[in-house]
């Protein structure tokens, strides 16, 4: 009998201390959960290491040049290939039409295939000159259906990287920029000079257009060195085009690597600028 008792007591004694332990365990169980929630929201809050370096992209400008042009596009193959970003391109005629196949391209090498694609045909004095004499309508015809086989109808604003195309305006020395609207339409009516505006104020209209993104460093690319623009750039680049005239289409491919060789010989001052360390401040 008390056997009995004993072994009730026991049982007793077991169920009453497991009842006791579970709240303890619960309770420790939440007070974990609080403890991890803690430290996940300090480690949110905390900041470790030293802080982003802000970088700014460059802005490029690329003004009329015909064939010279082509120097354009091995000044973006040069910045590519360093890895400083591009913010945005400011164009005007020919380069309007080099920064456009930039924008519109999903790789280099998709950019770099449509530039040697452009011929003799994207190069006469005055595209809307209908005088069947002459032939400037036969070749009109040509430039649209080039200009339509590059773009497929694509609009500035469905670019990867955002362009401001400067088209001659009714007055006398005025440039009005887009940055919507249709790209061949607008290509064609920038690559109709005026011939009345001088190259200073032309020079000046494209980069106060640049200055007014206020994005980044202003980056000129000067193919003629008819003026001085040091002090309206951030950077000017010259390329090395002595060999090439404005109707030297057939050496695109001398242009293009003097155009990236001009980026080279400039690029530490660029990579400061835009807030990109060298190799000797990482160490």
């Amino acid at each position: 009998m008390q056997k009995k008792y004993i072994y009730i007591y026991i049982l007793f004694l077991v169920v009453f201390f497991n009842s006791c332990a579970k709240p303890s365990l619960k309770y420790n169980r939440d007070q974990q959960q609080e403890s991890v929630n803690s430290y996940h929201q300090e480690d949110k809050a905390a900041t470790f290491g030293p802080n982003p370096i802000q970088q700014f992209p460059v802005v490029l400008v690329f003004g009329p040049a015909k064939a010279r042009g082509f120097a354009y596009a091995g000044v973006i193959k040069g910045f590519t290939e360093e890895k400083i970003p591009i913010g945005a391109i400011i164009g005007a005629d020919f380069g309007a039409l080099i920064g456009a196949i930039y924008t519109h391209s999903e790789t280099v090498h998709e950019f770099e295939w449509k530039v040697l694609k452009i011929d003799k045909d994207f190069f006469f004095e005055n595209i809307f000159d209908f005088s069947f004499l002459t032939g400037s309508w036969l070749r009109d015809q040509r430039l649209n259906l080039k200009l339509e086989e590059i773009f497929q109808n694509k609009k500035i604003e469905e670019g990867i990287t955002p362009i401001s195309i400067g088209v001659w305006g009714e007055k006398e020395e005025q440039m009005i920029f887009h940055r919507e609207g249709e790209i061949t339409r607008l290509i064609k009516k920038s690559m109709t000079r005026q011939k009345d505006l001088s190259e200073d104020k032309l020079q000046q209209q494209l980069i106060n257009e640049a200055r007014a993104l206020n994005i980044g460093p202003v980056v000129y690319i000067d193919l003629y060195s008819r003026g001085d623009v040091s002090e309206l750039a951030d950077v000017v680049l010259t390329p090395n085009l002595v060999e090439v005239s404005a109707q030297d289409v057939d050496l695109k491919s001398l242009s293009i690597y003097n155009g990236k060789l001009s980026v080279l010989n400039q690029v530490q001052e660029i990579k400061t600028l835009v807030g990109i360390k060298g190799e000797e401040e990482e160490r």
